[in-house]
């Protein structure tokens, strides 16, 4: 039974996590679509944020750490905010993604009454249920709402928080006398509602869940020990957010060369006289389906989130880039669960996972020489709308003609 159990726990947690990071990829596409079109900037991680991350994250986990029985109250509310921010957008995104709910009138009411719930069931309970709930809408909405602009920074932030974690994990024990990663994943908080509740004197009060597990990891039951307590497998967001976030611009790589083998074939056919590296790569992947015409910007793949901007147009899109990085994900997953098995010990996720999301991206682009483009950045779709309306009249001063698409990534 607890062989059964453990698989299941296991199972789970990588399916799960799996379908954070995909769906959380698929969603930043229409997420961005949507803040251009609404005139806003996205959050673009830099290189000097990228390199302050770890040093941020790290302040952070010692807080918490440290101070964690004098602002417990106050992390409960600032979780309850957040997560049902996280849960609107989420669940917004997945009920428009229905042809029988889209456009429904009442559609904002009916989310906010489910995030509501969401959040109502996590304080009420803190089962692990809502609580797993909570954890992938906030990772899949900070995947959605945060880009990495190149391979370079992509770099930085994958290699320092690789190193952040395997510190935290494996060397913060030497100078606490604790591990702070897992005292800071496991420790509960104390619940206003239940004391509030309580000290109304309202019915039932003693129901109420009174301590709370946060919503900063994803926990399944994995059993029971030998004293009868239940075991839970855990797995941080982080390790689905930074590998979630390089899956997303794996993603918007292979739209962007998608989009661009598109829109230079519905230019004319005799506009391109040899094919570049590019056309030659996804030919070779025997994925892409030439046409003239309308381009839609999103592809089809498990598209979280609907139309964009009323816009339900779907085709399907060459996606070698992303589907590698998510094959090493999964990968990745596989090992840091077995690593905890055979050690008897928690393992930092970030250890396997940034190698193995890393590794199919690099041997892919330098095989069909995109490691430049990648490690410089490309130019999404949106960016090249954006940067033409603004460079139209200097482009046809000096040369008379303006060609969309023409930017850093053509």
């Amino acid at each position: 039974m607890a062989i059964s159990a453990e698989l299941m726990s296991t199972v789970s947690m990588a399916a799960v996590a799996t379908w954070t990071v995909s769906s959380g990829a698929h969603r930043a596409l229409s997420t961005q679509m949507l803040l251009k079109e609404s005139g806003e900037a996205s959050a673009v991680i830099d290189e000097a944020s990228a390199m302050l991350l770890p040093f941020i994250s790290s302040a952070t986990l010692l807080f918490m750490y440290l101070l964690f029985n004098y602002v417990q109250h106050f992390l409960v509310a600032y979780m309850v905010v957040v997560s049902f921010g996280s849960a609107s957008m989420t669940l917004h995104g997945l009920l428009d993604s229905w042809p029988r709910v889209q456009g429904l009138r009442g559609m904002p009411a009916l989310v906010a009454v489910l995030s509501a719930g969401l959040v109502g069931a996590w304080l009420l309970t803190s089962h692990w249920v809502p609580l797993d709930m909570l954890g992938v809408c906030m990772s899949v909405s900070v995947i959605a709402l945060v880009r990495l602009p190149s391979l370079k920074v992509a770099a930085i932030v994958l290699c320092s928080l690789f190193v952040y974690d395997i510190f935290w994990v494996f060397f913060s024990a030497r100078i606490f006398e604790d591990n702070v990663m897992v005292a800071v994943a496991t420790r509960k908080a104390d619940n206003p509602a239940q004391q509030l509740a309580q000290a109304a004197g309202v019915a039932g009060a003693d129901a109420i869940a009174h301590t709370l597990q946060l919503p900063i990891k994803l926990m399944f039951p994995a059993g029971v020990s030998a004293s009868g307590a239940p075991v839970y497998h855990m797995l941080g967001l982080g390790d689905m957010v930074v590998p979630g976030l390089f899956l997303a611009f794996a993603l918007a790589f292979d739209v962007h060369l998608d989009d661009e083998h598109r829109r230079k074939d519905g230019h004319a056919s005799g506009h391109i006289s040899g094919q570049s590296p590019d056309s030659k790569g996804d030919e070779e992947a025997g994925e892409v389906t030439r046409g003239g015409g309308t381009v839609p910007i999103l592809p089809a793949v498990g598209l979280v989130g609907g139309g964009v901007g009323g816009r339900n147009e779907t085709r399907a899109a060459a996606t070698p880039y992303f589907s590698g990085a998510r094959k090493g994900y999964v990968a990745g997953l596989i090992v840091s669960m077995a690593a905890s098995q055979i050690f008897g010990a928690a393992q930092p996720a970030l250890l396997y996972l940034v190698p193995c999301v890393v590794a199919p991206l690099v041997f892919r682009a330098r095989k069909r020489n995109h490691l430049g483009l990648l490690w410089r950045g490309f130019q999404t779709p949106e960016d090249d709308e954006e940067d033409s309306g603004e460079d139209t009249s200097q482009e046809a001063s000096s040369k008379g003609v303006v060609r969309r698409g023409e930017g850093r990534g053509a």
